[in-house]
């Protein structure tokens, strides 16, 4: 009876040991798959400027910058001691108003272009959960195009967008 519970309590033993190797493994493999979840960014950048449904959906409404200009302008509207603030539906970017947008002169890693004889710079500035895409007159340096992208939840979104041209 002794040898029975023994080869018993060794086979139990082997499983167990075997299961604790499986779940190790396991482990391994889920946090590889996890790091690998995080989405490329260049891939995802071929992807907004092709799809237009894929791009209106890697948007966060309301835009940073709208945030600020509402907040900003709520606050002018309380020192002219007038109570009426700005409603959601003022934001100068929203989902229905959406004009996509398209990367038809910068091409791949390109950084410099030429629109109808003048010269812009693209600069980009990447960290691991941000990227600043800036388009600029070539001569003056001035700034037009501002394209700010954000890592929320492996996935890439445009958070901000302005551009100096909308006012032409």
């Amino acid at each position: 009876m002794n040898t029975i519970k023994m080869s018993l309590f060794t086979l139990l033993l082997l499983l167990y040991s075997s299961c604790q190797k499986s779940l190790s493994v396991k482990e391994n493999n889920l946090s590889q798959i996890k790091e690998e979840k995080v989405e490329d960014y260049d891939m995802f950048l071929r992807k907004f400027y092709s799809d237009s449904l894929f791009q209106i959906n890697r948007i966060v409404f309301p835009l940073e910058s709208d945030k600020r200009i509402r907040k900003e302008y709520n606050e002018a509207m309380r020192d002219l001691n007038k109570t009426k603030a700005v409603n959601s539906n003022c934001y100068p970017h929203n989902k229905k108003k959406w004009k996509y947008l398209e990367n038809k002169y910068f091409k791949g890693k390109d950084t410099i272009c030429s629109i109808e004889g003048v010269e812009f710079k693209k600069r980009v500035y990447k960290t691991s959960q941000d990227v600043e895409e800036k388009i600029l007159y070539s001569d003056s340096e001035q700034v037009m195009i501002i394209l700010r992208f954000k890592l929320i939840h492996n996935k890439w979104f445009l958070i901000d967008y302005s551009d100096e041209f909308e006012d032409e």
